[in-house]
């Protein structure tokens, strides 16, 4: 599983990527909203699942999704 997880606190980051490994699943990190749109973008038919963050710098978790109905189809958020 690809997973794209926007968060901008690092140690949440950080023990979220523990969990994915020892899942085995693919994931990739950003840390702000403008960022994760950007990483979408590069290949949107890849990503399995997003998580994003609603309160981030840059594109907040709310207009983040916004941007693409393939982001849309494929985010779970949190606080």
């Amino acid at each position: 599983m690809k997973i794209l997880m926007i968060e901008d606190n690092k140690s949440v980051s950080e023990m979220m990527s523990m969990f994915f490994q020892k899942e085995n699943w693919d994931a990739h990190f950003a840390y702000d909203g403008n960022e994760a749109v950007d990483m979408f973008n590069e290949a949107p038919d890849d990503w399995d699942m997003i998580t994003l963050d609603l309160n981030l710098p840059g594109k907040d978790g709310w207009r983040s999704p916004k941007k693409s109905e393939r982001f849309q189809r494929r985010f779970l958020s949190s606080c």
